[in-house]
């Protein structure tokens, strides 16, 4: 896409707020801004995928608090575990407070709803508890019934942020929402293809995100990779301004820290926190590894730890090999590893999603283990080349 004039990067980090400086995603912002534009004169929409931390959020609100500065309205709604998101998401579009009683969020509905049936849809959707009649009338309505009656309250909520001027809705963590939750959003999306709202998805590209489903595939993917090495120095020496350490030492920890964190900015300042950059693993993705693994079967758990034994990427080959020896046949036990956010499929090897990732899992590995797995490498060798003279 065409560059964004220079103004417009000065402007957006002039507008900044918060604590933390927004460094090292002025071009990805450039997109967001290009995109919004276009979406002027035809509907578009804005993906911004990535690994867990890698800065996702900070970019989708960063543009949003773009677009306040401009007079312009927007919605960011995320998607949050054990959290009622439609009850959430319709409150927001329809500027319902969560404050309001049930009476009168029922004095709001009624005012929108031109039906009986299309206010009890309305009501369950903003989260007040139905009667027993309005309960019944819509269990008892067929699945087309239903069907007509969800497109109306969608085209009601489209209509309805339009009036009230808002010009970008961001749903973010999408790869965190439930199969009611993302039958919604599909739905909504779909709707509002035919007005001209700016959609931003912010999601971790995991679980069913892995690949983008065909309902996403319209929009234009913006793919968040690790910061460059003047991004990371910044916020090295932002996170490192608490610290009270002799000067020699905070700049050890510093470059230790953007060494290991390979341009991620989550990691990064858990590492510099720690004071220990070079010693330990992030609390959080530790945890988030090891609960990971807890959840494989024995033949993925052996998978993982011959892989990680044998590099940070390993060739095609030589995981087919492995899973010959194990009687395993198909890619499964590899597919499942990458829809968990562990592995990343390359031209012909799979990789670690991070180095701290694969140390971690290299930690794991017990010395009769990493025995065994060199038995494996150099047995697979010679397959390999035994049809060569010698």
């Amino acid at each position: 896409m065409e560059d964004v004039p220079l103004p417009l990067l000065n402007y957006a980090k002039a507008v900044q707020k918060g604590d933390e400086p927004f460094v090292g995603r002025d071009w990805e912002l450039v997109q967001l801004q290009q995109l919004y534009n276009l979406n002027l004169s035809s509907q578009s929409a804005a993906c911004i995928q990535g690994m867990q931390g890698v800065g996702k959020t900070a970019l989708i609100k960063r543009f949003l608090d773009q677009l306040q500065h401009t007079n312009k309205h927007s919605v960011y709604v995320p998607i949050e575990p054990n959290d009622a998101f439609t009850r959430r998401f319709c409150r927001a579009i329809l500027c319902i407070s969560n404050d309001l009683d049930d009476a009168s969020v029922r004095l709001v509905i009624k005012a929108l709803a031109n039906t009986s049936l299309l206010y009890f849809y309305l009501l369950d959707w903003v989260g007040v508890t139905l009667d027993s009649a309005e309960r019944y009338a819509l269990s008892h309505l067929s699945p087309s019934r239903l069907g007509e009656l969800e497109a109306l309250a969608m085209t009601l909520l489209v209509q309805k942020a339009l009036e009230s001027s808002v010009s970008a809705i961001a749903i973010d963590n999408l790869h965190a929402a439930n199969s009611k939750q993302l039958h919604f959003i599909e739905e909504f999306i779909e709707i509002s293809k035919k007005q001209r709202l700016f959609l931003i998805l912010g999601l971790t590209d995991i679980g069913l995100f892995t690949y983008p489903p065909d309902w996403l595939k319209h929009a234009h993917t913006i793919s968040l990779g690790a910061l460059n090495d003047s991004a990371c120095e910044s916020l090295a020496s932002f996170y490192t301004k608490p610290q009270s350490l002799p000067p020699s030492q905070l700049e050890l920890l510093r470059q230790l820290s953007i060494k290991r964190s390979n341009g991620h900015p989550a990691i990064l300042k858990a590492l510099i926190e720690s004071t220990q950059g070079d010693k330990v693993f992030p609390e959080p993705l530790y945890k988030t590894t090891i609960r990971t693994l807890l959840e494989l079967t024995h033949v993925q758990v052996s998978l993982l730890k011959f892989i990680a034994c044998a590099g940070m990427a390993v060739k095609v080959e030589v995981i087919d090999y492995f899973l010959s020896i194990k009687s395993v046949t198909g890619i499964k036990p590899v597919h499942d590893l990458v829809c968990l956010g562990i592995l990343c499929p390359k031209s012909n090897c799979y990789v670690f999603r991070h180095l701290l990732i694969w140390e971690i899992v290299l930690s794991l590995v017990i010395d009769s283990d990493r025995k065994e797995w060199k038995t494996f490498s150099q047995r697979q060798k010679k397959e390999r080349y035994k049809h060569l003279p010698k």
